[in-house]
């Protein structure tokens, strides 16, 4: 059967610090990183040109979570370190400033500044004056903003009645239509609310066990129709629209070692998911539940795989290393397995 793997890799290290975020841009020109060091850069992929597009003059502050708009004209960084967190809007790819939303979300006194910090932001895709920003919270919030004014629309704490350090929000998105948020965390679930209300709309249950398998993201396909998570001996895709699981594949990978992950990446189609693997990859097909491929590359002292994501065309991979370092593959779908 004909697969696909990853070749004629291409590493660019403008950026030195530890990545919070990567991001294509919806038509696959751009890469949009974010840092620990309080920086933002936009990777111009064809000609390898990098631009800083952002920098924090504060100590200590820098953007913990970013979005592309679906027009890919602007994006949004979570920049945290202090309480409250802003939401930075910015021009995309020029890095002109658009507007600054502070991101105060509770007047409880008891809350410590963690509790505020934005750990997950994604755009609706739409547009014009009604479209919104979501933002996910460390101390369990979903919030949405309208982008253009700033303006708190709407905000629920799902995890109110459990335990303070099982409520965080880690990963959010929109489904297409922008009429679903779909939202994990600490908890071994996705939650589903209807927008612009919030209103619960389900949960997508996943086997995950213990404090190990809280989810820390999930991947949607770019064609919105499946949602896929990870975490130790299992994988797990769903449709969307019907919530139905689509792919379940647990217990051992080759060679009987257990295979633990918890970041994966579906392709635009959602028929093939890669998972990180330390230093490097696995691919899982969806239709045969085969792993399709098995790439691993080297890496220096304890670098590892941070972020990764497919190209909106699903032609390449890209993904940033704990050292900053970004790495992009062509896609090969002409091998046999």
């Amino acid at each position: 059967m004909t697969s696909f793997a990853p070749c004629n890799e291409r590493s660019f290290d403008h950026a030195t610090a530890a990545p919070t975020e990567l991001a294509y841009s919806p038509d696959g020109h751009w890469l949009l990183s974010t840092h620990e060091d309080g920086s933002a850069w936009g990777l111009e992929i064809a000609s390898g040109r990098a631009a800083r597009l952002f920098q924090s003059e504060t100590r200590g502050r820098f953007p913990n979570a970013a979005a592309i708009s679906a027009d890919g004209g602007e994006i949004a960084l979570a920049v945290c370190g202090r309480r409250p967190p802003t939401i930075e809007r910015l021009a995309f790819p020029g890095g002109e400033a658009l507007s600054s939303i502070p991101a105060k979300v509770d007047d409880d006194d008891d809350y410590e500044a963690f509790d505020f910090e934005i750990s997950a932001i994604a755009y609706q895709p739409a547009s014009g004056e009604s479209a919104l920003i979501a933002t996910g919270h460390a101390g369990g919030q979903i919030v949405l903003w309208e982008w253009t004014s700033g303006d708190l629309v709407q905000q629920v704490s799902p995890n109110a009645n459990t335990a303070r350090e099982e409520t965080s929000v880690s990963d959010v998105g929109f489904s297409t239509d922008g009429k679903t948020l779909i939202s994990c965390g600490y908890e071994h679930v996705i939650r589903l609310f209807d927008v612009p209300g919030l209103e619960p709309a389900g949960t997508l249950e996943t086997p995950g066990e213990g404090e190990i398998d809280s989810l820390d993201k999930f991947s949607l396909s770019r064609d919105g129709q499946s949602v896929a998570t990870c975490g130790t001996a299992y994988l797990q895709v769903w449709d969307l629209a019907s919530r139905r699981s689509t792919f379940l594949l647990r217990g051992t990978a080759k060679d009987d070692n257990v295979f633990w992950a918890s970041r994966c990446a579906l392709t635009p189609d959602g028929n093939v998911f890669a998972v990180e693997e330390g230093n490097g990859f696995s691919f899982f097909t969806h239709d045969d539940h085969k792993e399709a491929f098995d790439f691993q590359f080297n890496l220096t002292g304890d670098d590892f795989i941070q972020e990764f994501e497919f190209s909106p065309d699903g032609e390449q991979l890209a993904a940033v290393l704990k050292s900053g370092t970004i790495k992009i593959w062509e896609i090969d779908r002409t091998r046999e397995y």
